[in-house]
């Protein structure tokens, strides 16, 4: 009676697992990044200055357009002036996620939102021995 008691449990256990939402993975999928890579990011979202004098104004990029009648030149570029300094990477509990793709030393990076709605999309390129933020675009709603 006892192993048949036992049985039921495990089988009543699974069975209840198997149904529960998996939460979303928050591992990062990255590439082989350059080992002085993760140096630089994380000095870039730590240092202001440091930030300021790795980016190479005018950025090219794209901004996020939230109203259909605002019109963005195909030619944009970020200015040092108006540049909103950029912070370390926090996923939300789960919320965000973030991926690297590294192809002929540019370093893609992707930042998402769980619904795909709202990303931001980074390109860092190593110039004279430094890593430099090279290309800046929104995208959203």
């Amino acid at each position: 009676m006892r192993i048949f008691q036992f049985i039921t449990i495990v089988v009543f256990t699974f069975c209840i697992s198997c149904k529960q939402e998996k939460p979303i993975q928050t591992k990062e999928e990255s590439p082989e990044l350059p080992d002085d890579f993760q140096t630089f990011y994380d000095k870039f979202h730590t240092d202001t200055a440091f930030q300021l004098s790795h980016i190479i104004f005018p950025l090219q990029g794209y901004p996020a357009v939230t109203d259909s009648a605002q019109y963005v030149p195909e030619n944009f570029t970020w200015a040092k002036e108006k540049w909103i300094l950029h912070r370390p990477f926090d996923n939300a509990g789960g919320e965000f996620k973030r991926s690297f793709l590294n192809f002929n030393d540019i370093i893609t990076e992707e930042i998402s939102d769980r619904s795909g709605q709202f990303k931001m999309l980074r390109r860092f390129s190593k110039m004279d021995n430094e890593w430099f933020l090279i290309y800046y675009k929104e995208m959203g709603l």
